[in-house]
């Protein structure tokens, strides 16, 4: 079956060259036609690949997608409120397909020099800073990643000059149509920024249609000094496939924050890479997947220190109803050279059903001598004592387990900041977790 999903992805890729209208640079051209030469040689993982025993794509592989109209129809005319954060006041890009839609965004005004475009526009302004920046390690990612590279159309870059700051939270919103069929869609994401900069950026995935398939990637280079807090929410169509690639580099000093939030799609695995490259160079990473029905979550992460003197924090939380599945695994690779590297990595789990599993594999890979590094995961179901007690208080029995269930979820939601964008997005994560007394909704 692997060779024949394979073809009809090659057979794809020659149907959108005809459809290019727009001369492609040179460099670009070899990252596409590269690209797909990779994947028609390694083609999809399977169960024998380490990375991906856990994952099951069958659903995935056994369907055939194709790709959406040229032009999407008839945008609904609530698009954007689909996205909605509570009251988040912020700058919208809104794509399609992974194809810009000027006409439903909005943008606030941006301090000078920050640049906020589409990739199909910045191709035409500045190839220059696209051909720097973009996807600086095609060959490492596998055969999602190259699929992306081949296939991608448009997608969004925000460049910050050294000592920007953005106050309001820049939102950039990927919708896949399905457009009457099962389609596929590969957005892209890429964010420069420059030493001493700073911006708090959202990215959300939706549908609207029910089943296609969205494979995205999004690059992140954090300068000296800089900041970038990421907060990304996978809320898909239940009949959809979500598969998302993060990679990061972050400087000296620089700090990457980041919050992953996976409650929609049949499937959806999330793989983040981030590497502290320079000395002082921090991440926290915090995440919670809220599965129910015959979902799976899957997050992947990959923490590299590669100089001394780095930190990072990870916190991830699972809540599983039904027969969903989750997997977590989590990798902290310390170099050799590393030395007074501090990492911790926290897995917590919290299963509703019987039927509902959890994979965790937290790691850790260690070549030096000098560092303070630890990790855990622990699984469980809700503690009988603590619900015992919300009862003798008068609280019944299924208002007792919602409320510890949502006090598990919440905590992970503890370090964004500013508070309302805190209490938007528990009021996000948490709507819909039951539908009725004491059961998840399915």
């Amino acid at each position: 079956m692997s060779a024949e999903v394979t073809r009809g992805w090659l057979e794809s890729y020659a149907e959108l060259e005809k459809r290019r209208t727009e001369k492609m640079p040179g460099w670009l051209s070899a990252l596409r036609k590269g690209s797909l030469e990779r994947f028609a040689e390694i083609g999809f993982p399977s169960a024998r690949d380490e990375e991906w025993r856990a994952t099951d794509l069958s659903a995935l592989l056994s369907g055939r997608f194709q790709l959406p109209a040229p032009a999407p129809r008839q945008l609904p005319s609530d698009l954007v409120q689909r996205a909605a954060v509570g009251a988040l006041e912020a700058t919208n890009l809104v794509f399609v397909d992974g194809r810009f839609q000027p006409n439903a965004s909005s943008q606030f005004s941006l301090p000078a020099g920050v640049k906020l475009v589409s990739l199909a526009q910045a191709m035409r302004e500045m190839p220059e800073v696209l051909e720097k920046h973009f996807a600086k390690n095609p060959g490492e990612n596998g055969s999602f990643a190259a699929l992306n590279h081949a296939f991608f159309e448009d997608g969004a870059l925000l460049l910050l000059p050294p000592q920007a700051a953005v106050e309001k939270p820049i939102h950039l919103i990927f919708f896949s149509s399905g457009d009457g069929a099962a389609t596929f869609s590969h957005p892209r994401v890429l964010v420069v920024a420059g030493e001493g900069s700073k911006a708090r950026l959202v990215e959300s995935h939706l549908g609207l249609g029910e089943r296609y398939f969205s494979n995205s990637v999004t690059e992140i280079e954090i300068g000296p000094g800089a900041q970038i807090e990421h907060l990304r929410l996978q809320r898909e169509q239940a009949g959809a496939y979500h598969i998302g690639r993060i990679e990061v580099q972050v400087g000296r000093n620089g700090r990457f924050s980041s919050f992953a939030l996976s409650k929609g799609a049949a499937l959806s695995r999330l793989d983040l890479s981030v590497k502290l490259a320079g000395e002082g160079a921090e991440c926290g990473l915090d995440g919670l997947m809220l599965g129910s029905g015959s979902q799976q979550l899957d997050v992947h992460s990959k923490v590299s220190h590669l100089v001394p003197h780095g930190t990072s924090r990870q916190l991830y939380k699972a809540v599983l109803g039904g027969t969903s599945r989750a997997v977590f695994n989590g990798r902290v690779v310390v170099c050799e050279g590393a030395q007074k590297t501090d990492a911790s990595q926290k897995n917590r789990n919290l299963l509703l059903t019987p039927e509902a599993t959890v994979y965790a594999r937290p790691q850790l890979e260690i070549y030096a001598d000098d560092v303070k590094c630890s990790h855990g995961s622990a699984t469980g179901q809700l503690d009988a004592e603590s619900v015992f007690y919300l009862r003798s208080r008068g609280i019944g029995e299924a208002q007792a387990r919602q409320m510890l269930t949502e006090a598990f979820a919440a905590d992970v939601l503890s370090r964004i900041e500013p508070a309302e964008l805190r209490q938007s997005l528990r009021e996000l994560a948490l709507a819909g977790m039951f539908s009725g007394p004491g059961k998840e909704r399915a």
